[in-house]
């Protein structure tokens, strides 16, 4: 995406429409010219995808959606787009369309004090340029009237996940590498992450709340599908 391209999302609707004319959104996942995030294609595709998983655990409520198809075409090409107004768009487009009955239902029985994300090392946010989590909280933290609490530093800058590994060395690796806020003490705080793989990182993340005093629940954007 050009820096013009960033530019006509400022646009007034009449003259974004002349500029689209000349400089036509793509698809976010397959590249096709004529609507952003996602092409009916695309998008037809994802409202009709298997549902997101149910929460797995008492502090863990679930996810908005299953990660793989044109979402994971979309999120992984995103993630490393440098250009945060495209992850914001990808990011208020799966929070808006995959926000369900439920989802509101469920975090009305929580009553959190603030809306905390799992942060990447610095260097790694400087080479991205933003990080997921951190915008998705913000989305979430807007829908859900909470306001924002950086409860979390990530003080180790690891190499990512080799593809398929486990639970347990994903567990043993992240060991250390988040440290929590003190004002953390006696917080309500609503944990979110983009993407949950194994739950490795979120357990670590929270583990660390959890002993400096608050009390967290968790959730995701996407989960992986079982099998990986």
């Amino acid at each position: 995406m050009t820096h013009s391209s960033t530019l006509i999302e400022t646009l007034t609707p009449p003259i974004q429409e002349l500029a689209n004319a000349f400089w036509p959104p793509a698809c976010l996942s397959c590249d096709a010219l004529g609507q952003s995030p996602f092409c009916l294609p695309c998008e037809n595709a994802l409202l009709h995808a298997e549902s997101s998983p149910q929460q797995n655990t008492h502090h863990h409520l679930g996810s908005l959606w299953l990660y793989g198809g044109p979402l994971s075409l979309a999120f992984a090409k995103t993630k490393f787009s440098k250009q945060p107004h495209q992850m914001k768009k990808l990011l208020s487009w799966l929070v808006q369309q995959g926000f369900l009955e439920k989802h509101r239902d469920l975090f009305q029985q929580h009553p959190w004090d603030a809306i905390s994300w799992v942060p990447a090392h610095p260097y790694r946010r400087l080479q991205r340029g933003f990080n997921a989590a951190q915008l998705l909280a913000i989305i979430l933290g807007k829908r859900m009237q909470l306001p924002l609490f950086s409860s979390l530093k990530c003080v180790r800058n690891d190499a990512p996940f080799s593809l398929g590994s486990s639970k347990a060395v994903r567990q043993k690796n992240i060991q250390g590498r988040y440290r929590a806020h003190p004002k953390a003490r006696k917080r309500k705080i609503l944990l979110v992450d983009d993407i949950c793989t194994t739950g490795a990182t979120l357990g670590e993340a929270s583990k660390q709340l959890a002993l400096a005093g608050a009390a967290v629940h968790t959730f995701t954007l996407a989960q992986t599908p079982k099998n990986n």
